[in-house]
């Protein structure tokens, strides 16, 4: 089976964001603003058709169509059971978010909140999977299309490990091929023994080491490390939790973690 990557697919899914977005990789003119004249339009379309055989309603937001008319051709709304989506069409793809408006924590609505599956009631969060589920396998099998999920909420659930490796692989160029944290000291460059592997005691850090650190709420915490980016450093906390944290926040080294605390073994995935 072809290993897709996020580079390489046309169809990703962000489960957190509630949002399926299509990215467009033939050459388009970027002075067109028909969104009819998209390469993808027929694309889109089919989305909004297979949308509305599940029962969607689509409609127009007035406020939207007020304060930005010129953008109205290139946006579409739908509603169903009080789970709502916007459709935005763009030279370079299109994008389909969901959100609900019964718990949200943006004032402005659950459009506006990052966190917009999580916050979903799970009737909601039930109905998002299904359609998503739906939608990504017709639109892949009508047109050819590459598919990758993007989120970070799978199921069964990714490791603290496994979500760092899927980050190393879909980022970086030179370690797409990473496959075990254990691996990760044989991609640092003699720059970032010198430089970037710098504690904040002083000494140097070294992949797999057990370290306390300063996390971003100023709270003293424990957790394996092992290099990033520049002198960014991945801090496993637990078994599903981890952290970015710069090398100066980095403290003293310790013998083990506590013992209710979990330390990832290498996967061999």
């Amino acid at each position: 089976m072809e290993k897709i990557t996020r580079r390489d697919a046309d169809l990703r899914l962000i489960r957190e964001y509630a949002s399926i977005n299509f990215s467009d990789k033939t050459d388009y003119v970027c002075d067109i603003i028909k969104p009819k004249e998209f390469p993808h339009y027929k694309i889109f379309q089919q989305a909004k058709k297979l949308l509305e055989n599940k029962g969607f309603k689509f409609f127009i937001d007035r406020k939207f169509e007020k304060e930005y008319s010129c953008l109205i051709k290139s946006h579409s709304w739908a509603i169903k059971e009080r789970l709502r989506l916007e459709m935005e069409i763009y030279p370079a793809g299109f994008k389909i978010e969901f959100y609900q408006n019964v718990n949200h924590k943006n004032p402005c609505g659950g459009k506006y909140d990052f966190d917009k599956y999580k916050r979903m009631p799970k009737r909601h969060k039930l109905m998002f999977n299904a359609i998503a589920k739906y939608l990504i396998g017709n639109l892949c099998k009508e047109f050819n299309l590459k598919f990758y999920d993007q989120s970070e909420i799978r199921f069964p659930r990714l490791t603290a490990e496994q979500l760092i490796i899927k980050h190393i692989q879909e980022c970086s160029f030179d370690r797409c091929n990473q496959t075990k944290l254990s691996q990760t000291a044989n991609f640092m460059e003699e720059y970032d023994f010198k430089s970037n592997s710098n504690s904040g005691v002083g000494d140097k850090l070294k992949c797999g080491e057990i370290r306390k650190f300063k996390d971003y709420n100023g709270k003293i915490s424990k957790g394996k490390i092992y290099h990033n980016i520049n002198n960014m450093w991945w801090i496993i906390k637990s078994k599903y939790k981890y952290r970015n944290i710069g090398s100066f926040n980095i403290l003293e080294k310790v013998k083990t973690m506590e013992k209710e605390e979990y330390i990832t073994k290498p996967t061999e995935n």
